[in-house]
């Protein structure tokens, strides 16, 4: 047998996982609702009871071989976001130099435009693109594949994803709260431009932000609030108690011979049974979800967010983010806007709606508001771009991302983990992790906040399509690179 068959296999059944969920949805079968439902159920209850358990029962933290591993993503993440920040500044310089400051916004004519770029959602759209790892979802089926034990994969899987939810997801929220601020400042100074011409050119062509917008104290309010809402962090918490405590290994942990010693232990059994069932059905409803995602954008446009158009209404739920129903979530503009009878007030939302996710994540939906959901066109939340839109939508940028993470990512984690001195089974683990597709909920967890989200939408997609190409060029490469492992399955 192909000593790559064991990971071939693997891919080809997630994948057709997401063919399934796209037929279903190009079909009809599964609309716009019924996805969001299913995405509620999957990262609001499963994906959580999956990341307890397995934090609980798989991670030692009193072993210091796991910190190593948990650095070697996080200085991962770090580097992402620095290669982020120059490719956004060069780009900024670049332009500065052709062409003179345009308005972010168009006059109010333009409803339907995709929402217009600020540097801090293109940091955001970038950092997403090459480091928001599908960790969980694909990388715990690869990796046992890959390395022949699904204990180790769980748990390499988790020490991974645990750097994404304590370091990444908190500076995206702040990015893209920063964009949030950024853009109703611009829409703000839009609206006196555009109801006092005279007034605009004697103070100047920038509006500044308003202060509660800009106060660093209330944008890190609205992260830690969204934060505080999200259940896939809420499940590492409590697996990181259950651990800490030895809690989790000594009453829950049937496969421990030191979880049988007395009768309460064989009581509990069910806790971890119960968590487990729940967890064994994230990875194919997650890849089903992906697909059915991927179904809905390419037929049906206007069903992006759910809409009217599409029969699925207003988004309920997306996975990995949280949701905007906080005091923290809307951006007080500096003057009431005028009012429009035509438009009713937004929607409430789920309890998980902005997360995944999480995600808007893995949420991993693209939830865009249809018009009967959307704010007023002068008000200070609604995004008009120009045409063509400013985006970084275009195909080479995001062909550099989807190079950037197939390649260049894997490659960093790679050397990272050599400099840790990580076990060759751990070297091996860390590099095909960083090279998995990212996650649909970074398209959430953009437009959630209503930022551009071409480039991390492509790049989901293309991740997904070269799944097992990019898998058996890595498992090769690693091959080449190091001495044969004789932990490791093919």
């Amino acid at each position: 047998m192909w000593r790559y068959t064991p990971v071939a296999n693997v891919c080809l059944e997630l994948l057709l996982s997401c063919l399934l969920g796209a037929a279903m949805a190009a079909l009809g079968v599964v609309t716009p609702r019924a996805r969001n439902a299913l995405s509620a159920f999957v990262f609001n209850v499963a994906l959580p009871l999956l990341v307890a358990r397995g934090i609980a029962l798989r991670v030692d933290f009193y072993d210091r071989s796991t910190y190593p591993f948990i650095g070697v993503f996080l200085l991962l993440r770090l580097l992402a976001l620095l290669a982020a920040a120059v490719a956004v500044s060069l780009r900024r310089a670049v332009r500065a130099r052709a062409s003179s400051v345009v308005h972010p916004f168009d006059p109010p004519d333009a409803r339907d435009a995709p929402p217009s770029p600020t540097p801090f959602s293109r940091v955001a759209e970038i950092w997403l693109g090459l480091s928001w790892i599908s960790t969980v979802v694909v990388g715990v089926p690869v990796l046992t594949a890959a390395l022949g034990s699904e204990r180790t994969a769980l748990t390499l899987a988790l020490l991974a994803s645990m750097s994404s939810f304590i370091f990444q997801l908190p500076g995206i929220l702040i990015l893209l709260e920063a964009h949030e601020a950024a853009a109703a400042a611009a829409a703000t100074e839009a609206r006196r431009e555009e109801e006092d011409p005279a007034s605009s050119a004697r103070v100047g062509t920038t509006l500044p932000p308003p202060p509660t917008a800009a106060s660093p104290r209330i944008l890190l309010a609205r992260v830690l609030a969204r934060l505080a809402r999200n259940p896939v962090l809420w499940g590492i918490l409590v697996g990181v108690a259950l651990s800490v405590s030895r809690a989790g290994p000594k009453w829950l942990d049937p496969d421990d011979p030191a979880a049988r010693g007395g009768d309460l232990s064989r009581y509990l059994a069910f806790v971890a049974g119960f968590a487990e069932r729940f967890g064994r059905c994230v990875t194919p409803a997650g890849m089903f979800i992906t697909g059915a995602w991927m179904g809905h954008r390419a037929t049906e446009p206007t069903a992006r967010g759910g809409g009217a158009h599409s029969g699925g209404g207003p988004p309920r739920s997306a996975p990995f983010d949280d949701d905007p129903r906080s005091e923290f979530h809307a951006v007080p503009p500096t003057s009431p806007p005028r009012p429009v009878p035509s438009a009713p007030p937004l929607p409430p939302a789920t309890a998980f709606e902005d997360a995944p996710p999480p995600a808007d994540d893995p949420e991993h939906l693209d939830h865009r508001r249809d018009d009967r959901s959307r704010p007023p066109i002068n008000s200070p939340h609604h995004h008009r771009s120009s045409a063509p839109p400013r985006s970084l939508g275009g195909v080479g940028v995001t062909l550099a991302v989807f190079v950037g993470k197939a390649a260049a990512t894997p490659a960093a984690c790679y050397a990272i983990a050599r400099g840790f001195a990580l076990s060759e089974t751990d070297v091996r683990g860390a590099t095909l992790l960083a090279s998995l597709p990212i996650s649909v909920a970074s398209v959430a967890l953009t437009e959630r906040h209503r930022a551009p989200s071409d480039v991390v939408a492509a790049n989901v997609c293309l991740g997904v399509a070269c799944l097992l190409p990019v898998t058996l060029a890595w498992a090769a490469l690693l091959d080449y690179a190091g001495a044969d492992d004789p932990g490791v399955a093919y």
